[in-house]
């Protein structure tokens, strides 16, 4: 069993040497261990995750292995084919944009025969996203907040893709239902499930290691809340429109099986939608000021979970 070639000693990790398994899961765990006794002999810091995702205009970009020493940030990839090479010359100038900016690789080819690229983002997915049962949350968490270039909600983008998930949802609630909490592991099965007459925060790991709820309830439907002072607008918008591509591609699959629509309810959460984007229009085009739409504020972690 050879070696991988590497590059982890241009950035001063040196005899980094692992074997390769030809197994993902298996590699990373082994340069795990050679980068923490390397930081542990030297007396310098290394915290890491596998199987990081960043959101970036390009789409979800997807890395092995990241961890962060020295207050600086390391991508490591794992290379096993020419495929795999084409799309590692695509991250690396794709990382640029992360916290973790710094290209390691893993390869068992030579990678200066290889030049061209391949597409290594991909588009988000609810099956992405982890309930977190033991989250420890506080803070301020909104639908939507207004910054400095974006400081209306009702011409905003983050309402228009809002607005297009409500029409998705419509007449098949209790289908999305169950399909997220499917999607997120709360149950094995995927069938209906009825929304809770009183709010319930779920508290989901998403890309960027960033917790955001997931409220749900009958009267408001199904939300996304994210922590207001560290999520950037551009991560809002892709993290929604990543969504509403998965939640479009379930209703046409609903349609074209013909499945029966919910029974009808006297009030549906598009209703309040629309009546709470209306409103807040309105307002705007008065001169009010809205800071934040959705809100949802917490001082004590038992307000979040499954309650």
């Amino acid at each position: 069993m050879e070696h991988f070639q590497t590059n982890a000693d241009k950035f001063g990790f040196t005899d980094i040497q692992i074997h390769n398994s030809n197994t993902l899961r298996i590699d990373a765990v082994l340069a795990i261990a050679k980068f923490q006794d390397f930081c542990k002999a030297n007396k310098i810091d290394f915290d890491y995750s596998v199987l990081y995702i960043s959101l970036l205009e390009e789409g979800a970009l997807e890395v092995p292995l990241v961890f962060k020493s020295k207050n600086t940030g390391y991508s490591v990839f794992f290379i096993y084919n020419a495929e795999d090479a084409r799309k590692y010359n695509d991250a690396a100038v794709k990382i640029l944009k992360t916290a973790y900016p710094n290209a390691i690789y893993f390869s068992c080819i030579d990678l200066a025969k290889i030049s061209d690229k391949a597409q290594s983002t991909r588009t988000l997915q609810l099956a992405d996203l982890r309930f977190e049962k033991e989250a420890k949350l506080s803070g301020e968490y909104a639908m939507w907040w207004a910054d400095d270039e974006e400081t209306t909600f009702w011409n905003s983008e983050t309402k228009g893709i809002l607005a297009t998930i409500y029409e998705i949802h419509e007449d098949y609630e209790s289908i999305y239902t169950g399909y997220l909490l499917h999607q997120i592991g709360l149950s094995t099965e995927f069938g209906r499930a009825l929304l809770p007459e009183d709010e319930k925060a779920l508290v989901l790991h998403a890309p960027e290691n960033k917790n955001i709820l997931l409220v749900l309830s009958q009267e408001k439907g199904i939300r996304f809340l994210f922590p207001v002072k560290s999520t950037t607008r551009l991560y809002r918008e892709q993290f929604l429109s990543a969504l509403r591509v998965d939640f479009l591609s379930l209703r046409l699959s609903l349609q074209q099986q013909e499945i029966p629509k919910d029974e009808k309810l006297h009030q549906k959460s598009i209703d309040w939608f629309k009546f709470m984007a209306k409103t807040t229009e309105e307002n705007e085009k008065k001169g009010q000021i809205i800071q934040n739409v959705g809100v949802w504020i917490s001082e004590n972690s038992d307000d979040f979970g499954l309650n």
